[in-house]
């Protein structure tokens, strides 16, 4: 782990180096307000924001050439873990049940509908258990949504909104397999 610190703080280094020639007086000057005052969102003028950002570019993109395989396993990996929301750890070990079903709620409730929920969606459908065509557009959005995260790492906040498209796929699922049921007559 001390090698990983160790190469980040490089990088970062790198990163530092390459942006500082375009520090203004300006920014100079507000380096020890920034360090003081955390909570003030004090910003550094364009030409160093944007060298900085094109030397975080160069590093991303020199990672990525270094282990092409590594970074596509990590963004597939993120972009499946950022679809359940994890728990809150320090609600968690509040005292008393309503703090931890409020800490807990939020995982078990994305767990059913991304783990199981989507799965068992896809199965009933493919089996013409619900109507394609009427989930086909929260299919599309779910793809595209989801493939817009492997490139990237995005917060799990941003998939907040398919939490409704995997709820109204799961019911349309289970509407489909219950209305197909009801449709088979029974044998005697």
């Amino acid at each position: 782990m001390p090698r990983y610190v160790a190469e980040y703080h490089a990088q970062w280094d790198r990163i530092d180096a390459a942006a500082a020639p375009f520090l203004s007086d300006r920014d100079r000057a507000n380096l020890p307000t920034m360090r003081s005052r955390p909570e003030l969102f004090l910003t550094y003028d364009t030409p160093y924001t944007l060298a900085r950002s094109q030397a975080i570019e160069r590093e991303y993109a020199a990672r990525i050439r270094e282990a092409p395989g590594y970074y596509l396993a990590t963004r597939v990996y993120t972009a499946a873990r950022v679809w359940i929301t994890g728990v809150n750890v320090a609600r968690l070990h509040e005292p008393g049940f309503k703090s931890k079903l409020v800490a807990l709620y939020p995982t078990v409730v994305s767990f059913l509908s991304f783990g199981l929920g989507l799965p068992f969606a896809a199965w009933a459908i493919a089996r013409r258990g619900s109507a394609r065509a009427s989930t086909l557009p929260f299919w599309l959005f779910g793809f595209v949504y989801w493939g817009a995260h492997v490139p990237m790492s995005i917060q799990s906040r941003y998939t907040v909104p398919m939490h409704l498209g995997a709820l109204v796929l799961v019911a349309a699922a289970l509407h489909g397999r219950i209305r197909l049921r009801a449709s088979v007559p029974e044998s005697s």
